[in-house]
């Protein structure tokens, strides 16, 4: 007859080594997902929130329509200007490069379209005053290290030489943390004799300023 303490043993290791391997499977799938910008659906989807917890606020799609990225709904730059975002002296444009690493239809969509200015781009979206979260999304549409932009919100400069990558490469840049004071964000990109440029912009809010 056999030992019933070893058999909790051997019960015990089994159950240790599937709960593992299910673990390793669920980090293989999120990569997965997460390659081709497909976010898991958040267990409490009336507040979509970011890895460090802050509640997503808004999306914008510059120059683009409304689209779904990482399973927020993000606003059309149209009607993102009609609510308080403004971009003085922007130019916009679309593009259709191919695009690495590959992503789904909205987000390809967001990437090829894109606001741009000569060395200097100022956007201002109005916001209650409180603490914020940034991320930028740049692809480099034209050539290979063509773009090389510093960053400013607030008036302070929150990262130097970003967007600097191979032709058709796509990057989210930040958390940028910030705080607005006066009922708006501002967000400058600059860059020496050449366009400054973005694709998307998402803000998040920390929690009580």
């Amino acid at each position: 007859m056999s030992d019933p303490a070893e058999k909790s043993v051997v019960f015990l290791t089994d159950f240790d080594r599937n709960l593992e391997e299910g673990r390793n499977l669920v980090k293989v799938l999120n990569q997965l997902l997460n390659a081709i910008g497909i976010q898991r659906p958040s267990s409490t989807p009336s507040a979509s929130s970011d890895a460090s917890g802050s509640v997503f606020v808004q999306g914008i799609n510059f120059n683009g329509g409304a689209v779904t990225i990482d399973g927020n709904l993000w606003t059309a730059y149209a009607d993102a200007l009609n609510s308080g975002l403004s971009a003085p002296g922007a130019d916009s444009g679309s593009t259709s490069v191919q695009i690495e690493p590959a992503v789904n239809d909205d987000f390809s969509a967001m990437l090829n379209t894109v606001i741009y200015k000569r060395q200097r781009l100022e956007i201002r979206q109005t916001l209650p005053n409180g603490s914020y979260e940034v991320y930028l999304w740049i692809l480099e549409n034209y050539k290979t290290d063509w773009h090389s932009m510093d960053v400013k919100l607030g008036g302070r400069l929150v990262d130097q030489g970003i967007a600097k990558m191979p032709l058709g490469t796509w990057q989210r840049f930040g958390p940028y943390p910030t705080k607005v004071t006066n009922g708006a964000l501002k967000l400058v990109l600059t860059i020496a004799k050449r366009d400054a440029h973005i694709m998307g912009m998402a803000i998040f809010r920390c929690g009580p300023s």
